[in-house]
């Protein structure tokens, strides 16, 4: 594996997990200044963009060219040459295990996603619940 590869692969997963950005940064915004209808939306747009990136882009676009690159070097890999087979494929299976790893976190991270979508349309609003500073001063206040 070439180290221009594996940059184009790096610079494209941080590509596809920075575009969300945007639109929790806006709902944070939103949220801050009391304006929930917006922020609602923004978390919504948020939320189908990280389907769109995280469980079409990234499984169908990125991480099934990984696996295809890794077929091909496989194949093509010239036993004399000084980067042998044994180091290409150990790269790209360290590659391709940190992808799949990868696309176990996206599941993960969707299922808090998912909690705090529905408490939202459940109970019409969601505090944030890594607050920490007040829930120590709550423990302190009850103690």
């Amino acid at each position: 594996v070439s180290t221009q590869s594996t940059w184009g692969v790096g610079v494209s997963i941080v590509f596809l997990h920075d575009i969300n950005d945007v639109f929790m940064e806006a709902a944070k915004l939103f949220k801050k200044q009391g304006n929930e209808l917006i922020c609602n939306i923004f978390f919504a747009l948020f939320t189908v963009s990280w389907v769109v990136t995280r469980f079409y882009y990234y499984p169908q676009q990125l991480f099934s060219s990984i696996c295809i690159h890794n077929d091909i070097k496989m194949r093509t890999t010239d036993p004399e040459s000084p980067h042998s087979f044994s180091h290409n494929h150990f790269e790209m299976c360290v590659l391709q295990w940190n992808g799949l790893l990868l696309l176990c976190l996206h599941v993960y991270w969707f299922y808090f996603i998912l909690k705090i979508l529905l408490k939202a349309l459940i109970f019409g609003e969601v505090n944030d619940e890594r607050n920490y500073a007040s829930k120590i001063n709550a423990r302190k206040k009850a103690a």
